[in-house]
């Protein structure tokens, strides 16, 4: 029983001791370093052990030096370089964004002030928006006899190049084109007019036909030409003048 006794007794020290060696006692910080309280912790390191302190000034009370901070700020946020003041760039508003470090857009007030800045290639903030180009309509050939009848068609890729008619298209080099349909507003009801037929063309491609030139008014045309008239001189329609 004695035995058995002493043998415990003798055990529980040598673990003790075992335990001491892997958990060693961090030193603690003296009494009046004049620390802050904050809790910024770091940790620092033993010959085979790590002890953890509030904050690096406690951690050097401690006789520590050289601890890592537990958890280590965020890197900074990128910003933006400032033009310098001796830069002589003019003070007006036209403003660039440049790309800079880790994808951060970057705006300045104009072009010369973002090259102080050290950036090359700005692109302007708001460009002015350029108008889509206007269709180029080739001209009808003078070699080639056309009718002067008013049949407009559309041709090209949009059918934005409109001919008087087929024959004239087909001088300018197009085929396939197709009818162009104007829409001939009604004459008001509350205009008189008299009744003699004297017809007159009127609109875009001159395919409204009214009775007189009174009924084309009512309808809200104005400048109509007599219904036997040629067409007006226009190059890309008519083929030449």
């Amino acid at each position: 029983m004695l035995f058995t006794f002493l043998f415990l007794a003798l055990a529980s020290q040598t673990n003790a001791k075992y335990l001491r060696q892997l958990q060693p006692h961090c030193p603690v910080n003296g009494w009046g370093t004049g620390c802050p309280t904050n809790v910024d912790p770091v940790t620092c390191s033993g010959p085979n052990y790590f002890c953890v302190y509030d904050n690096a000034c406690l951690a050097s009370a401690a006789g520590f030096a050289g601890c890592t901070p537990n958890n280590p700020p965020p890197p900074p946020k990128p910003v933006c370089p400032i033009a310098g003041s001796g830069s002589g760039c003019p003070s007006n508003f036209d403003q660039v964004t440049c790309l800079g470090g880790d994808n951060l857009f970057c705006f300045y007030d104009n072009a010369c002030l973002a090259r102080a800045a050290g950036f090359v290639g700005c692109m302007p903030t708001n460009p002015v928006p350029v108008p889509p180009p206007q269709p180029v309509c080739p001209v009808p050939g003078r070699g080639m006899s056309c009718p002067a009848n008013i049949n407009p068609v559309k041709c090209g890729n949009n059918f934005q190049c409109i001919y008087d008619n087929d024959c004239l298209a087909n001088a300018a080099g197009f085929v396939g084109c197709i009818p162009v349909r104007e829409e001939c507003p009604i004459p008001g009801a509350g205009m008189s007019c008299s009744a003699d037929i004297n017809p007159v063309k009127c609109g875009n491609n001159f395919q409204c036909i009214y009775d007189n030139d009174c009924l084309a008014n009512a309808a809200g045309f104005v400048g109509c030409l007599p219904l036997n008239a040629p067409p007006p001189c226009h190059p890309t329609t008519t083929g030449g003048c």
